[in-house]
């Protein structure tokens, strides 16, 4: 719901989406009794999101 306020930028809600889209290129991976959700090969293409580290720290200061 907060994703509606006028104050989120654009910049958030697209990284929520491309993050979102990423999982359907690198869907879970089971090793054993493990899930592997975010991968190395995830976690890379993450990265390149323009603006990645600024939406990080967005998001760990609103969820603190």
């Amino acid at each position: 719901r907060w994703l509606d306020s006028p104050a989120v930028p654009r910049y958030l809600v697209e990284y929520l989406v491309f993050h979102e889209m990423l999982h359907i290129r690198f869907p879970v991976v089971r090793r054993g009794h493990r899930r592997i959700i975010h991968p190395p090969e995830f976690v890379a293409a993450e990265k390149q999101f323009p603006q990645y580290e600024q939406a990080r720290r967005r998001l760990k200061h609103i969820c603190d």
